[in-house]
């Protein structure tokens, strides 16, 4: 007996986070010897899938059959459930912004991992 829809409206709280522009968070790429993270430097927003689209991927055929087409998610992108890369717009202490492609297991956050849990060679001075 569901009532609350609590898991519905803290996944909208979650995209609506999200889409702030202005949010900076904190980039980590996982070190698959250590099992330990690397600190990579600030970004910009989660990070999105590469296989995300802009677009719809699909085109509906009018014909006698009936066809389901995918829905866009609700920031307007076209996600799909396959592939590990991830692009991200990295930010520096000058502003400056790049945009990085990312096939290891990454992990975005607004606070800084603790230090026990990160590569003591990637930290930085002010870490």
């Amino acid at each position: 007996n569901i009532r609350n829809f609590y898991e519905k409206k803290t996944l909208k709280k979650i995209l609506e986070m999200r889409d702030n522009p202005k949010i900076i968070n904190h980039l980590y790429t996982k070190n698959d010897m250590s099992g330990k993270w690397v600190y990579e430097g600030k970004c910009i927003g989660f990070g999105i899938p590469y296989s995300t689209q802009y677009t719809n991927p699909e085109m509906r055929v009018h014909n006698q059959t009936s066809a389901t087409l995918p829905q866009a998610d609700p920031n307007g992108l076209y996600s799909t459930p396959n592939g590990t890369a991830t692009w991200v717009i990295k930010v520096d202490d000058h502003g400056l912004q790049t945009v990085e492609y990312i096939e290891s297991e990454i992990r975005v956050t607004q606070n800084k991992l603790n230090k026990r849990l990160v590569e003591s060679w990637s930290l930085t001075e002010n870490y």
